[in-house]
């Protein structure tokens, strides 16, 4: 209380420009609405959700309130998920999510190539479009039994690409 909110930034400079680019949103449009990456004092990063608006729009520098909320996890979080995605994106494996019900929603690249579908030919569907056949009722009811007790099933299954090719592959089902 008392200070100025230049001991939140990593410099005066950075402290004017902002201060420039928020009070200029605040006489343009009536708030000032952002992300923003300050310092705090043990000089530690702090990324801000900062919002203003002026007591009087007519002179935002006569006086304004400003709310700041820490969005650091937030961003940690986002940060941890661009990464997932490029593991995903990237893999040469091909991986496939699925949705509790058992429809797909997600395919990598590598599963495209492997496989022969786009896409847009598997969102939605169930994997058992690739069944080849080749495997009795009974392999799929072992298979999802283990996967509900364990939690997970690992084993060699044929299945069938776009083209209609029959494949054996390792499937792991988490």
């Amino acid at each position: 209380v008392g200070k100025t909110t230049e001991l939140l930034y990593p410099s005066p400079e950075e402290w004017e420009t902002d201060g420039a680019l928020a009070y200029g949103e605040l006489a343009g449009t009536g708030y000032s609405d952002r992300e923003y990456c300050f310092v705090r004092r043990d000089r530690q990063a702090i990324w801000c959700h900062r919002t203003g608006r002026p007591l009087d729009k007519t002179s935002p520098h006569a006086g304004s309130i400003w709310v700041f909320a820490d969005i650091t996890q937030r961003r940690a979080q986002e940060a941890q998920l661009r990464l997932a995605r490029t593991v995903f994106e990237h893999s040469s494996d091909a991986l496939m999510i699925t949705d509790s019900d058992g429809r797909i929603i997600d395919v990598n690249r590598a599963f495209t190539t492997i496989a022969g579908y786009e896409v847009e030919d598997v969102l939605g569907k169930n994997p058992s479009l690739f069944k080849s056949g080749a495997h009795p009722p009974e392999f799929y009811s072992n298979m999802w039994k283990t996967l509900l007790e364990a939690g997970r099933w690992d084993g060699e299954i044929i299945d069938r690409r776009k083209s209609g090719e029959i494949y054996p592959k390792w499937l792991s089902i988490t």
